[in-house]
């Protein structure tokens, strides 16, 4: 299947947007990490897919020259609630606890045609792999999560990274960060997430 016909695949899906966002949102531009003390000046934000963003991933989960983000993030306040985007069934709902990794994650798994379609949910707070767990079936627009705060989130700003991929994952993990050299492969396995719920910027 092309890349176009995937694209296409993803938008008849109308899958539901995993946190409600009112129409003004901040789009950040993190090919320029701001500064440490900096604060949003909206209430909720989107972090671009597909965005090289040097000098940001320098925790040691990260490899050296990993730089391109491939998921978007949605920001909001802590706690905000998070919804599954499709019909699927879990099949992740853990932690991964070193320090810039996803913290609390549920991943989902989808029947798409004759194509499995997987959806990582990262930096959720500890109460969500409680109230979801491997194994369930959810609805589209099921509530399943809640942001986490930064100590049990891998020490991020309350943020959802949402990901697809065609790639099923490894160690119950899927890669959200990558090196320039691997953006081909990369775009061609982990489509925007915004074909599916919808384009923000």
């Amino acid at each position: 299947m092309s890349s176009q016909e995937e694209s296409s695949l993803l938008s008849s899906l109308q899958g539901v947007p995993p946190i409600h966002l009112p129409n003004d949102i901040y789009i950040h531009d993190f090919s320029n990490p701001p500064a440490a003390d900096w604060i949003c000046p909206m209430e909720y934000s989107i972090g671009k897919y597909n965005e090289v963003r040097n000098g940001m991933y320098l925790q040691e989960h990260f490899e050296p020259n990993r730089v391109l983000h491939m998921g978007l993030d949605i920001g909001g306040p802590l706690a905000s609630p998070v919804h599954s985007c499709l019909d699927g069934e879990v099949v992740f709902s853990g932690y991964h606890h070193e320090d810039g990794d996803y913290g609390n994650t549920i991943i989902t798994k989808h029947q798409v045609g004759e194509r499995t379609l997987w959806i990582l949910y990262g930096h959720l707070c500890s109460q969500s792999i409680k109230y979801t767990i491997a194994g369930e079936h959810v609805k589209a627009g099921q509530l399943i999560a809640w942001l986490g705060d930064e100590q049990e989130n891998g020490g991020w700003v309350p943020h959802l990274h949402l990901q697809l991929t065609w790639l099923a994952p490894i160690a119950n993990s899927i890669k959200g960060i990558f090196t320039i050299e691997q953006r081909k492969e990369a775009l061609r396995s982990h489509p925007d997430p915004q074909l599916l719920i919808g384009f923000y910027y």
